[in-house]
């Protein structure tokens, strides 16, 4: 399972900003085939 601090490291370059992981709302074992969803706050 792709890990929420994984995609955090690369949005946060992306968007120039840091963010703060919330939750993860789904995940690849647990989704029954849905993609990863993960929630973030913007923090600067």
């Amino acid at each position: 399972m792709p890990s929420p601090e994984h995609f955090k490291f690369h949005y946060e370059i992306m968007l120039g900003v840091k963010l703060k992981t919330e939750r993860i709302v789904t995940s690849a074992p647990d989704g029954g085939g849905d993609p990863c969803c993960f929630e973030y706050t913007i923090l600067k």
